[in-house]
């Protein structure tokens, strides 16, 4: 069996990372992170500056999204992974994990 990582969204295709081992994991997360930063542009709210807590009690992302954005962009899959993870019920941020069986014959 192979674990997966998936993204997808109504807008589309799914997008496919082998997560099987813990190496596979932490750079599918840090690619996903990326995708998301890159492609979707879903990171945008947290690259603003430092706002005060009135401004986050508006509504605005809380810091400590902010702060696991900043680590994860400099490359700490664990950062990009809790914060994939904080924001999966979000648009255009849902992923999941599945276990799948290899089709085909290994040659």
């Amino acid at each position: 069996m192979t674990k997966v990582l998936i993204y997808e969204n109504r807008k589309c295709p799914p997008v496919v990372w082998d997560v099987s081992t813990p190496d596979q994991e932490a750079a599918a997360w840090l690619a996903l992170f990326h995708y998301l930063d890159d492609e979707w542009q879903c990171y945008d709210d947290l690259k603003a500056p430092d706002l005060s807590q009135a401004e986050y009690d508006d509504g605005l992302p809380p810091k400590r999204q902010k702060e696991l954005y900043r680590v994860a962009a400099k490359g700490v899959s664990d950062a990009a992974k809790r914060l994939l993870a904080m924001r999966k019920t979000y648009e255009y941020e849902n992923w999941t994990i599945v276990q799948v069986e290899q089709i085909g014959r290994k040659r």
